[in-house]
């Protein structure tokens, strides 16, 4: 019997795969390697963005967000939870109902609020972005610094600033003297939004 000669196809290369085929698989695997190196550019440029919470202060959208929340009055009213307040959301033992102020001492309470409200977020370890930072110190400026360092949302921030559960945590604090409020439920969902951004 004679020996037949089979000739190859020359479209077909080593290992009879076509060059057209081999493409594809090295395609394939630049794709994949552009992937990964994508990845781990985002991953860095995220973690550049983050900082440590003690070398942050609130920005200028975070200090708007928290004056568009608290809205101004320069005379003392009490809030939802009966509270006499004045200015952007100031409460304390000096203010009494029908008082009055100007802009100006209505910026110096609220200097003065806003430094308190950041304490104690940047008493945390955790590095933060500037949104949630921002959004931190807004949740702190209506519950109070106390109500903050107890609270679970610190220690979820705390151990991981991107734990998925986190906004579920703001949502907790919906609550004025007892009864739901619809001001503050709204005030939850602007926070997170800043959280995440």
């Amino acid at each position: 019997m004679a020996a037949r000669h089979i000739s190859k196809s020359p479209l077909q290369g080593v290992g009879g795969k076509s060059p057209l085929q081999r493409g594809r698989v090295v395609g394939s695997l630049l794709l994949a390697l552009l992937a990964l190196a994508v990845f781990w550019a985002v991953r860095k440029l995220v973690r550049n963005m983050q900082k440590p919470a003690s070398q942050m202060n609130a920005s200028p959208a975070g200090r708007r967000l928290i004056q568009r929340l608290e809205g101004l009055r320069l005379t003392a009213y009490l809030d939802t939870a009966g509270v006499p307040t004045i200015g952007w959301g100031h409460t304390g033992p000096g203010v009494e109902p029908g008082q009055q102020i100007t802009r100006q001492e209505a910026e110096a309470l609220f200097t003065a609020d806003l430094a308190v409200a950041e304490a104690p977020v940047r008493a945390l370890a955790a590095r933060l972005t500037q949104g949630q930072f921002d959004a931190l110190v807004s949740f702190t400026y209506n519950v109070g610094a106390a109500a903050f360092e107890g609270s679970t949302l610190r220690r979820k921030v705390e151990a991981d600033p991107a734990d998925a559960t986190i906004p579920a945590e703001f949502r907790r604090w919906t609550y004025a003297a007892g009864a739901y409020s619809d001001g503050l439920a709204n005030r939850r969902e602007e926070e997170i939004k800043m959280y995440n951004s």
